[in-house]
């Protein structure tokens, strides 16, 4: 999945999701689900 999906369904921006990844607090491994229970809580 691409950065714009995954945030697009997380109702975040993709800058969010980048910042996450480089943070290592979000895996390019990690499952869907978990990102986005991740980003809406």
């Amino acid at each position: 999945m691409k950065v714009n999906e995954l945030a697009k369904r997380g109702g975040v921006t993709a800058e969010t999701v980048r910042h996450y990844a480089r943070e290592q607090l979000l895996a390019p491994s990690g499952t869907l689900i978990m990102a986005i229970n991740f980003f809406r809580h």
